[in-house]
């Protein structure tokens, strides 16, 4: 279970913990490509800030499912790590 608040604000800790946890080895050249996506990324996000084209958007809808489908299919998995509602799909 990874949180995307964590990986929002420590991207690479978050990753290396997963893989620590996952028993996979993180390379310093992983590490590298990681900060190159990572720098990347941000880069993009801000020639496109205040702009109308969103860099990335997603719905149930655009997958034939609603919300409620949603929640019912991933109820165990957000009451056993605690998921909030309000931070739910």
């Amino acid at each position: 279970n990874v949180l995307y608040e964590d990986l929002i604000s420590d991207p690479i800790g978050t990753i290396k913990q997963l893989y620590d946890t996952l028993g996979y080895h993180f390379s310093t050249e992983f590490e590298t490509r990681l900060e190159e996506y990572i720098r990347k990324n941000k880069d993009e996000r801000k020639r496109m800030k205040g702009g109308k084209k969103k860099l990335h958007s997603y719905s149930a809808e655009e997958y034939g499912l609603t919300n409620e489908e949603l929640e019912e299919a991933f109820k165990e998995y957000h009451d056993k790590f605690g998921v909030a509602k309000q931070r739910r799909v």
